[in-house]
Parts: structure tokens; sequence; C-alpha cells
């Protein structure tokens, strides 16, 4: 099947560029939007065969014919369809199709729509393992949300930015956006009990910074953001971290980690994180018995 629907689409395909060589005394629409007809047809068949990139430079086409017939909206559409075909097959090779296709968008004031295809660039570095790249797009894709006033979506997309930031040691960045949405949550009876997780990255982030004062600052802040903090487990957890870090015992910070592991498993971010915090407390141990 899949071997006849390549034949297929390569027959489609051949029709949609005879299409657009033929001459018309009246109009040239009527060939594009022919042409249009069969490289869709090609793109489709293509996909069937799964034979991404050529059904995502099939759609590309189309999308080219869009444009020489005024319809932006359309040739918007096929851009993101060639965008998410290629992106199967050569995920950075999309990326140019769906900056088109969001340049479109933004054209006609479709931020949502944009801020949907931004969040598809940003994954698609991140799974690259590009960090600052990804960074960059999921901020891209918040300011869109925000200005279309659609905070639960920009959320997402600002925790991975706060990610990204603490991870590329942009610890301010992260501790500033980690903070707002700790603030944010507080405000909705749904999503408050949530608060308590952003304020625990925030803090692990503090102390990532290696500045003891600053961490010790910002537990003080946190209380005040979310008065049952100083009392929650995660409360407790950023506490006894921040005694045993001032305290230049690694031992205790380990097992404050272990203790609060066992009940809540961490994630690989903190314990990344975490590990580099307990390895700079060895260091400075070693460096005061020396």
């Amino acid at each position: 099947m899949a071997a006849h629907a390549e034949i297929k689409a390569e027959e489609f395909f051949r029709a949609g560029e005879k299409a657009l060589t033929k001459f018309s005394l009246f109009s040239s629409s009527s060939k594009y939007e022919d042409a249009s007809d069969y490289f869709e047809k090609a793109a489709n068949q293509y996909k069937i065969a799964k034979k991404w990139q050529e059904s995502g430079e099939a759609f590309a086409k189309c999308a080219d014919c869009q444009m020489r017939m005024k319809e932006n909206s359309r040739a918007a559409q096929y851009y993101q369809q060639a965008a998410e075909a290629i992106s199967k097959a050569n995920p950075i090779d999309a990326v140019t199709y769906y900056r088109t296709a969001i340049s479109m968008q933004c054209d006609a004031g479709r931020f949502s729509n944009a801020a949907k295809l931004q969040k598809q660039i940003a994954e698609i570095y991140e799974q690259a393992g590009q960090m600052q790249e990804a960074l960059e797009n999921y901020s891209q894709a918040a300011d869109y949300f925000i200005g279309e006033n659609q905070p639960s979506s920009a959320q997402p997309m600002l925790l991975k930015v706060a990610q990204f930031s603490a991870e590329l040691e942009r610890y301010p960045a992260a501790i500033e956006i980690y903070e707002k949405v700790a603030k944010t949550s507080m405000e909705s009876n749904l999503l408050k009990y949530n608060a308590k997780s952003h304020l625990l990255n925030a803090g692990i982030c503090a102390m990532s910074s290696k500045d003891i004062v600053l961490v010790k600052q910002k537990i003080d802040e946190f209380n005040d953001i979310d008065y049952t903090f100083p009392d929650s487990r995660e409360g407790k957890f950023l506490t006894a971290m921040a005694n045993a870090y001032e305290s230049f015992d690694p031992d205790g910070f380990a097992d404050a980690v272990y203790e609060f592991d066992t009940i809540t498993k961490l994630d690989p971010w903190k314990v990344s994180l975490l590990l580099k915090v307990k390895q700079s407390i060895e260091v400075d141990t070693h460096d005061d018995l020396t």
C-alpha cells in the first residue's frame, strides 16, 4: 500500500508542476488553484507512504500557490502542515516552515495560534538538547499567550523558561519566574496548592546560587507569599537544606534530600541542581579542613 501511495503521490506532484506551466490569457489564479489541489493530494499520499520530507515539501508547494492567490490564511495552514510533516523526519528542518506560519498568524492577529506553533518550535529544540533556543521559544510562546489574556496557557511555558534558565545557571531569572507563578497560583483556589512546589523550586535555585543570605531572605519572602509554607513538607525541606548548607554539613544535606525523596519523588531537574549544591558543600568543607 505504501509503495502504491508513493507512486500516486509522484503522479499528483508532477500534475501540480504541470498545472503551474499553464498559460491563461485572462487569469492566472485558476492554475495556482489547480496546482494547489494536486500538491495537496500528493502531500496526503506521501503521508500514507510515510514519506514525511516529501509530504512536507508538497504542502509547502500548496502554501506557495496560495500566496500567489493572496490567500494568506490558507497559506499559513499549509505551511503549518508542511512543518508538521517534516518534523517527523527532520525536526530542525521544520522550524523554518513553523516560523513562516507564525509570522503569517501574527500578521492576521491570531496570536493564540502563533503561540501554539511557537511552542512546537520550543519542543523541537528541547528534544534536540538546545536549551538556549528552547528557552527563547518558550518565552515567546508565553508572551503571545499573555497578550491574548490566556495566563493558564502561558504558565507551562513560563515554567519551562524557569527550568532552562536554572540549567543555564541564570538563577535570578528562574527565581523570579517561580515566585511570580507561585503568587499567581495563590490567587486561585484551584491552583494555590501548587504554590508550595513553585516556591521550593525558587528556593533550590537560590541555593544553587551558593548565597546563603539570599536563601534565608527568600525563605522569609516565601512565608509571606504562602503562610502555610513554613509548616509544609516543602518549607521544612528547604529550611533543613539551608541549615545544612550554612553548617557545611553535606551528610545533613543528603539526609534532608533522602527524607523528602522517600515520600515525594524528586524529579531529575531537582536532583541535578541539588547534587551540585551538595558537591559545593563538600568542596567548602574540604577547603576549611585544609
